[in-house]
């Protein structure tokens, strides 16, 4: 693959503006300093804060490839924190877009503005989930990516 497809192109779009201003709000809410993740109780904690979370996936920096949590051997469809983002799988079915239903997305050809390709696949993945944003969690050789599901995380508001 050379690029991202037109149909994950028009769904990112689409949805930009509203999940990075989820992102702010996110990291307003949860301090940023040493944290843990528990994929099984569906848990990340950051700073006494303590949210529930679903797994999308990982971004390997070495091989510059996106792994979706339900193709992880690690994980699969039936584990706690992945089967509340199968839906995205659905969608991607659904609307053509390949980058949600291809189990490992080559990101090798990505030079684009953000950190790495993974960074635009967690955005479009947490638009379609809505909630309250995700979370990079680094790790060495790179990042997984969890969803924010928790009603504590206020919603955005918009400036006015």
């Amino acid at each position: 693959m050379s690029g991202f497809s037109p149909a994950f192109e028009r769904l990112g779009a689409a949805l930009a503006a509203v999940v990075l201003q989820q992102q702010e709000t996110l990291a307003e809410f949860l301090p940023r300093e040493d944290w843990s993740a528990d994929l099984t109780a569906r848990t990340y904690a950051s700073g006494g804060v303590t949210v529930r979370v679903s797994l999308l996936g990982s971004y390997a920096a070495r091989e510059r490839t996106w792994l979706w949590g339900w193709a992880n051997p690690q994980f699969g469809d039936a584990h706690p924190a992945v089967a509340p983002t199968l839906v995205i799988r659905t969608i991607g079915e659904r609307l053509g877009i390949t980058e949600f239903t291809t189990p490992e997305v080559d990101l090798s050809w990505y030079e684009g503005p953000a950190g790495h390709g993974g960074e635009l696949i967690a955005m479009a993945a947490g638009g379609v989930l809505r909630g309250a944003g995700y979370i990079g969690a680094g790790y060495d050789g790179g990042s997984a990516y969890l969803h924010v599901d928790d009603p504590q995380v206020p919603p955005a508001q918009w400036d006015p």
